[in-house]
């Protein structure tokens, strides 16, 4: 295990706007190629990648936006999916702007992890990022970071209910 990197987290935290991605190897913020496929996003660098997909807080997957970016309630889960991992290790996953972690996932013998990570109820509106952090093949610290959007959940349409007695 790697103990508690939250220092490193915060410290180093990479500012990327909704849709965009950055992977952070070996202490080098490397520029990520960004595609979307099958309502998620995937963005990778040489042999790292990840995927990431944003389900409902019943699991159900939601779609992305009409930018091709996502967007999340509080509560909603995170999918991710990451390769490039030192096998047989472990990933955590965190939420920012205040850094939150929201799970670890184990890494297999191929040096890929997956995982599903609920976010806060406590998330605010607005840009927040989701990262997941491990070890690289080598043992050195790898970052995957994707912007998000959270957005407020939608409220229950009100309805007004007409009660008719007749007597």
């Amino acid at each position: 295990t790697y103990g508690d990197w939250s220092s490193d987290v915060c410290s180093s935290d990479l500012m990327v706007a909704a849709g965009e991605a950055a992977i952070v190897s070996d202490g080098e913020t490397k520029k990520a190629t960004v595609t979307r496929e099958n309502n998620s996003v995937r963005f990778q660098w040489s042999n790292l990648w990840a995927v990431i997909k944003a389900l409902d807080k019943n699991g159900v997957p939601v779609g992305l936006d009409a930018e091709g970016n996502i967007r999340v309630t509080p509560e909603s889960r995170v999918e991710v999916t990451a390769s490039g991992f030192k096998p047989q290790s472990t990933a955590e996953a965190w939420v920012f702007s205040t850094p939150t972690r929201i799970g670890t996932a184990a890494v297999g013998a191929d040096g890929k992890t997956a995982g599903t990570f609920a976010l806060p109820k406590k998330l605010n509106a607005g840009s927040h990022r989701i990262v997941l952090l491990g070890l690289d093949q080598s043992g050195k610290q790898v970052k995957f970071t994707l912007g998000v959007t959270v957005v407020e959940p939608p409220q229950p349409a009100s309805r007004t209910v007409i009660v008719v007695l007749i007597l």
